[in-house]
């Protein structure tokens, strides 16, 4: 019976232990980050008010990277194949003042993105 119970725990522990280093458990980092950003209160209408930080990010393959809307309007993370061929595309979806969204990019190349809202936002990651 005690040999039973004993195989039960290491196999609980095995896979705890597995969950953990494999990222599902534990501290989640928040990865490297990108404010969206506007300058003037309530107001999104060019680049210079409204855009991200940094506009050109570099990272090493398996980076994550985490953007968060510090402004006031609703604002997108959006990739797609016309800009970025065969890379892999995202979008965030709508996100509203502290909301964040997060992507771990695990293919080299520049990553073109934009803002569907306010399109005038654009800024790239670029992955070695």
């Amino acid at each position: 019976m005690w040999v039973m119970v004993a195989a039960v725990v290491i196999i609980v522990v095995v896979v705890v232990a597995g969950l953990y280093f494999a990222g599902y458990l534990g501290t989640q980092t928040p990865g490297t980050p990108v404010s969206i950003f506007e300058t003037t209160l309530n107001t999104c209408s060019n680049a210079t008010n409204c855009n991200y930080n940094p506009v050109s990010l570099p990272v090493a393959v398996n980076t994550k990277v985490t953007w968060t809307n510090n402004g006031q309007q609703p604002h997108t993370v959006t990739t797609n194949s016309t800009a970025n061929g065969t890379l892999p595309t995202f979008d965030s979806g709508t996100r509203t003042q502290g909301q964040q969204f997060s992507y771990t990019f695990t293919t080299m190349g520049t990553y073109k993105y934009y803002c569907t809202i306010h399109t005038f936002m654009k800024a790239e990651v670029i992955v070695t």
